[in-house]
């Protein structure tokens, strides 16, 4: 899903800090969910995704979630090096085990909402693609050709929610 990113005020000065184990861990997930994700890889303004559309099928939301387990897990047995790594770990922590537990209520493939759902964020991703050139445009109409396959995958997950039971009210 398409997510904002809060920043902590620590000391910039600090720049040229040798990356950590929880650094690594950090950039592995990043770096992971952009490939899973491609849509959260354009909002976040990470390059190299913008011509693709995250799958949303059951199986990609059961990837996303293994992520997020073996991430958590890292987590766990990674020893902060300072305030930072502390941070990180407290930061990425409440982020996954949030995500999780709206999955363990079945809320992910359920998600359908009029304002922040998998329907608005494949509109809202062709506003944050980038259009300046005759380039931009040729790798916008690439991930419009994924549109169909993420909207399929889409359904597939809706459909695999009520077929669990989990379905979201008629007026919300």
């Amino acid at each position: 899903d398409v997510t904002g990113v809060q920043t902590c005020a620590l000391p910039i000065s600090d720049m040229s800090r040798t990356p950590t184990a929880v650094d690594e861990i950090a950039d592995r997930y990043l770096d992971a969910t952009s490939e899973l994700d491609p849509a959260t890889a354009t909002a976040r303004g990470i390059p190299g995704f913008d011509d693709r559309l995250p799958d949303l099928d059951p199986d990609w939301y059961a990837a996303r979630a293994d992520l997020r387990r073996a991430t958590l897990a890292e987590l766990a047995a990674a020893e902060p090096t300072d305030d930072r790594d502390k941070i990180t770990i407290a930061a990425l922590r409440e982020e996954l085990e949030a995500a999780e537990g709206v999955r363990e209520v079945g809320g992910e493939e359920a998600d359908v909402k009029n304002i922040d759902s998998p329907t608005q964020w494949l509109r809202d991703v062709f506003d944050l693609t980038p259009d300046a050139t005759v380039d931009d445009w040729a790798t916008i109409a690439t991930r419009l050709g994924a549109l169909d396959h993420a909207i399929d995958g889409y359904i597939a997950s809706l459909r695999d929610a009520a077929g669990r039971g989990i379905v979201r009210a008629r007026r919300q």
